[in-house]
């Protein structure tokens, strides 16, 4: 089973990434599972999203704490150390921030730069998706493009489309 952490602010679309994650792994031939922990948080709060994929059906229900990949769509929240508790050894971090953090087994990108040239807004998820898709191989940009036009009305799934379509072919580059 593959286990995903995913690290927000409330209003950054962290419920909706790890939808948009397990519906184009289920695409892609996984069974998937996402649901979010929280309660009274507000806009800007972090938050959490969990996603679990596996080849069988998933009966476990509980949080993930101990992922395969934590994926971070804020990168304030890397001031919390507590952050990356319980990452597996072989475990990767993908960081979406505008700065240059270089140490093994992160992955940083800039989403919200990208996102905001191309649609006006600097939403992270469309693009960290691409992101995530092309670098662990788990899924495929066809079933992120998919649920991209299942997701979003016609003008902002095109826009999406190509978000997605730079993100995933920046991000081979890397």
């Amino acid at each position: 089973m593959i286990e995903i952490r995913i690290h927000g602010r409330g209003g950054q679309g962290v419920v909706t990434f790890a939808e948009l994650l397990a519906e184009a792994a289920y695409l892609s031939g996984y069974q998937a599972q996402a649901f979010p922990a929280f309660g009274v948080e507000r806009r800007g709060a972090p938050i959490r999203s969990f996603v679990r994929l596996d080849q069988k059906v998933i009966t476990l229900r509980s949080q993930v704490y101990q992922p395969d990949y934590l994926i971070i769509l804020d990168d304030t929240l890397l001031l919390d150390k507590s952050i990356k508790l319980g990452l597996k050894t072989n475990g990767k971090v993908f960081i979406n921030t505008s700065q240059a953090i270089n140490q093994p087994r992160q992955i940083c990108f800039d989403a919200s730069g990208l996102s905001q040239k191309i649609m006006g807004k600097p939403f992270a998820n469309v693009a960290t998706l691409a992101i995530f898709a092309s670098q662990t191989k788990l899924i495929k940009l066809a079933a992120v493009l998919q649920v991209i036009k299942n997701h979003f009305a016609s003008e902002v799934a095109a826009k999406n489309i190509l978000v997605a379509n730079l993100a995933f072919q920046s991000s081979k580059k890397v």
